[in-house]
């Protein structure tokens, strides 16, 4: 238990015990961390070097259920990609209709002159890239709250999604992103699935690399600048290595499977973006991925490099990606469809996310780790038992200000920590919540400690020197 029992009462008499053994029924687990031998692989020249062209592009236009031993044997790229590509700013910022569109000439936003009459002879500017004074143009649209006045951009979009060979992809986050986001892009948005093994030493991925590049350097994928990328795989609990075999038959550092993932002909491909053409990588691993030193090291180069504006990861020990799909479609959607500058202010309607794990934001030399909190459960991103230990109650825990300096008699700010005490009749256990030593936390947005699906905690991890304290 991570709060020590600050108060004991009486001794109490213990709960009877039946006599019979509970059912049980073991099953595979599902997480995405496991331990597996690390191995360093050299990456072969075709890979590292210049785009590839595979002799026989081994590429399916529509999405096909693949069996799990076909997956392990020798997979390739699955795209899904369908409808009609579509103008990058067919939607009107104000009302997110279409209709006579004006483009801003300064955010290349549109907004319809059914919202806003343009006035002849004026450069238009959109309501949010005014800079102050009299507005030249007639604005007939009533409603500006925040949401609705968010350039709504259809500029092309390619997710893809590198995933360990055999691992299941039935209701994965990237495709619940997909489908999110589809309706703002149609044509404009594929998914593109790349199934990596490599106990081939990369032969396999070197392939399957290769026929991404011929794709994305086709006349399909031309006009194609803005990226979402994912690795999901195990990590190695111990040294926070990335499985690159499935059934934990093998590990690399996370810089040594990059060399793989991304070689220098498809790096060319991430950055022929402008710089408003931001890409995002996220790791769906287990938390060693950031806990261990030397690939957390690893994965704050991959964001040094300067080919994505943020990547993040997870801390969750155990982590189970099916638990991320609903936050990771509302990242993709803010992100590339409403122009977020970053992944936080997602965070707020995502309690279901934090409550299972916390996230790491690596972004523009700034390392931010934000953990979710709750009153009873989670207090200052730490977790409670739910079990009172003294009288073996659950749910029982109640928060309970403390007092200030007996001087002032003024209750302790919330800040400072609280007490949890146990609310049922004759128990007087007391757990002590503290809030973290350093000084390097804030809240994101609002301290709502008091409300019904907790809030989120923001650490700053840029100089933190002892990384595995996260």
């Amino acid at each position: 238990m991570p709060y020590e029992l600050r108060k004991k009462p009486a001794a109490k008499k213990a709960p009877e015990v039946p006599s019979f053994r509970p059912r049980t029924r073991k099953s595979a687990k599902r997480s995405n961390g496991a331990p597996a031998p690390h191995l360093i692989l050299a990456v072969p020249p075709a890979t590292a070097g210049a785009p590839h062209a595979s002799a026989q592009p081994a590429l399916k236009r529509m999405r096909t259920q693949v069996p799990d031993r076909i997956l392990e044997a020798a997979p390739s790229i699955v795209i899904v990609r369908s409808g009609n590509t579509i103008e990058a700013n067919r939607f009107c910022s104000l009302c997110a209709n279409g209709g006579t569109l004006s483009v801003c000439s300064k955010c290349d936003g549109s907004v319809c002159q059914d919202c806003v009459k343009p006035a002849n002879n004026i450069a238009f500017t959109c309501p949010n890239c005014h800079d102050g004074g009299p507005y030249p143009h007639k604005l007939t649209y009533t409603s500006r709250s925040r949401g609705s006045t968010q350039m709504l951009d259809s500029s092309p979009l390619c997710i893809i999604a590198f995933r360990l060979a055999g691992s299941p992809d039935d209701g994965s986050a990237e495709h619940v992103a997909y489908h999110r986001v589809y309706p703002y892009f149609r044509g404009n948005v594929a998914l593109i699935t790349v199934w990596f093994n490599l106990e081939d030493d990369g032969a396999q991925i070197g392939i399957a690399v290769g026929d991404l590049i011929d794709t994305l350097t086709g006349h399909d994928f031309a006009q194609f600048n803005r990226f979402v990328v994912t690795i999901t795989t195990h990590s190695d609990p111990g040294r926070g290595d990335l499985h690159i075999i499935p059934k934990n038959q093998g590990s690399l550092t996370v810089s040594n499977l990059m060399e793989f993932l991304l070689p220098a002909g498809l790096q060319k491909i991430l950055g022929r973006g402008s710089e408003k053409d931001r890409n995002l990588c996220v790791f769906f691993t287990c938390g060693a991925a950031v806990k261990r030193v030397s690939s957390f090291e690893d994965i704050r180069s991959l964001e040094a490099s300067g080919l994505f504006a943020e990547v993040i990861g997870f801390t969750q020990k155990d982590l189970q990606p099916e638990l991320l799909s609903s936050w990771f479609s509302e990242l993709v959607y803010s992100y590339f469809v409403l122009n977020y500058n970053s992944s936080e202010p997602v965070l707020k309607n995502h309690h279901v996310t934090g409550s299972h794990t916390g996230i790491v934001s690596f972004r523009k030399n700034t390392i931010y780790e934000y953990a979710w909190v709750h009153p009873t459960r989670q207090p200052f991103g730490k977790p409670v038992v739910a079990q009172c230990p003294e009288c073996g109650h659950l749910n029982s825990w109640t928060k309970s200000l403390r007092q200030g300096p007996k001087s002032t008699k003024k209750v302790a700010p919330l800040k400072d920590g609280y007490d949890l005490r146990c609310k049922t009749d004759d128990c007087e256990a007391i757990l002590s919540c503290d809030p973290p030593s350093t000084n390097d936390w804030m809240w994101v947005g609002q301290p709502l400690l008091d409300g019904p699906h907790g809030a989120w905690l923001r650490f700053d991890r840029t100089l933190c020197e002892c990384i595995p304290t996260l």
